[in-house]
């Protein structure tokens, strides 16, 4: 054993180099190649003293060239990167170069022992090189026995005569160490095919145990997938029964606010755009009309969908309240007031509840010749004579609990009514909406653009003209929060 693991210890000094460890087939085929070399070296050596005993000094400088050759062939394994195949068929060559002057010099071809090692020679190319290579040196070892049976046969060459007693010890020598190759070879590589074999068999346990894995995950799975299909099924009930419930609460929603008719039959030329970002809406809006005064309000509460829906009633109830039970009809009064039923209703003051609402509110007189107007962070336009103008909101909004601020007092602003004046309130929605080529908000100027240059159109008309105008703008992108738009004429 310790032999054996000293040769090995050698035998792997040989095949260090990188490009014979990276893979396992090659370092394999090179352990295999180099074991033979070195042994055929060893075997070379001892030829040399059998060869100074017998006087044959052709077979003795021969061995010392091949022992030389043979060590240089073992070092290229180490220090290049030259193919394993290569370097087995250098030495299979110099082991055939050796045998191809033997039968000169000891007594021809068949009392020579050349026919034994013309015969291994295809074998063990087999063995180290390949199919292809064994092939080609089956067919030069056959040329050489052939070339020289015709050149003895015929006399053309006479080979030197040896003593005979001398050439059988040489021969038996050299049979003897060709059966001990034979046998070495064939014990490394039924070595490395035993070793081969032990490998595919862990290789086929370590899959068996895999497919058993995963033939355990697959069930595993296949009863994670029935699981999830069965919560899914669930989910989308409930998602059906929520969507089912926030539809039933948008016609509530809608029945909350005026219809278009109404709001048409008060003030004839007017229009309303609404878009909710969801099914139901944070922003709403408010007609009423008190003691021939008509109220108009555009809200945007805090949030959307759900919660800003919930915002929205509690701020139409709120309006209601104070317009027509109090019958309040300063514009920044009703603000003020709106403003502390808000925090009383939510308790802001003990919950630091923040949430709220922004509004623009304007009141038409009776006789329909002024507009007074009060706005919490909406303003309010109007056109005349051709020309926009801007009634900016006080920058503050309804609810809250930052009471220590001290926030601004809301002003009431009044517009005279002389000649036909279009007036237009909104959310912040309509402005900031993404969209367009670089992806940025419609922004304050175009919507203002927008309006100024369909003013002379109908009500109808405008709300169309707005309508196609954010679809452009907004294109595949997504409606980030609610809309609102609320234009009338008057005069």
């Amino acid at each position: 054993m310790q032999v054996i693991r000293w040769w090995d210890s050698i035998v792997g000094f040989f095949v260090s180099h990188p490009s014979r460890t990276r893979f396992e087939d090659d370092h394999r085929i090179a352990q295999l190649i180099v074991s033979t070399n070195l042994l055929t070296v060893l075997f070379s050596l001892l030829y040399v003293g059998v060869c100074v005993y017998i006087e044959f000094w052709y077979g003795f400088w021969d061995q010392i060239i091949c022992a030389s050759t043979l060590l240089v062939n073992a070092f290229l394994f180490k220090y290049t990167r030259i193919p394993n195949k290569v370097l087995g068929n250098v030495y299979i060559a110099l082991c055939f170069r050796i045998i191809a002057g033997v039968p000169f010099f000891s007594g021809g071809i068949i009392a020579s022992s050349v026919m034994g090692w013309l015969t291994i020679i295809p074998a063990i190319a087999l063995l180290l090189v390949g199919r292809r290579s064994a092939w080609v040196w089956f067919f030069l070892s056959l040329a050489t026995v052939i070339f020289y049976f015709v050149i003895f046969q015929f006399d053309v060459v006479t080979p030197v005569a040896y003593d005979q007693d001398k050439m059988d010890l040489f021969n038996l020598i050299v049979y003897g160490g060709l059966i001990l190759i034979v046998l070495v070879i064939n014990n490394v590589f039924e070595g490395n095919l035993g070793r081969a074999m032990r490998k595919l068999q862990q290789a086929q346990d370590e899959i068996t145990v895999t497919n058993e894995e995963l033939t355990s995950t697959n069930e595993e799975l296949v009863v994670t997938l029935e699981t999830v299909e069965a919560q899914k099924q669930i989910i989308e009930k409930k998602n059906q029964d929520i969507t089912a419930s926030i539809t039933y609460a948008q016609r509530i929603q809608d029945a909350m606010m005026p219809g278009a008719d109404a709001v048409r039959n008060l003030i004839p030329n007017s229009f309303v755009l609404i878009r909710p970002r969801d099914i139901v809406s944070g922003d709403f809006y408010f007609v009423r009309e008190v003691r021939g005064e008509i109220y108009i309000a555009a809200v945007d509460c805090t949030g959307h969908g759900v919660p800003g829906a919930i915002m929205s009633v509690i701020g139409n109830s709120k309006l209601e309240e104070i317009i027509i039970a109090r019958g309040m009809s300063d514009p920044s009064e009703i603000l003020e007031l709106l403003h502390k039923q808000i925090q009383r209703a939510l308790h802001q003051q003990e919950t630091r509840n923040v949430d709220g609402m922004d509004v623009a509110l304007c009141i038409i007189s009776a006789d329909r010749k002024t507009v007074r107007y009060a706005g919490a962070q909406n303003p309010l336009l109007y056109i005349q004579n051709g020309v926009l103008e801007q009634v900016r909101a006080t920058r503050r909004s309804l609810g809250g609990s930052a009471e220590w601020l001290k926030p601004k007092p809301f002003e009431t602003t009044e517009i005279t009514v002389q000649e036909p004046t279009w007036f237009y309130i909104y959310s912040d929605g309509l402005q900031d909406q993404f969209g367009g080529p670089r992806n940025r908000k419609f922004g304050p100027k175009q919507v203002r653009d927008t309006l100024m240059e369909n003013s002379g159109k109908s009500a109808q008309e405008q709300v169309v003209a707005m309508a196609q105008k954010l679809d452009e703008w907004q294109g595949q992108g997504r409606q980030i929060d609610d809309i609102l738009l609320m234009g009338f004429q008057l005069g």
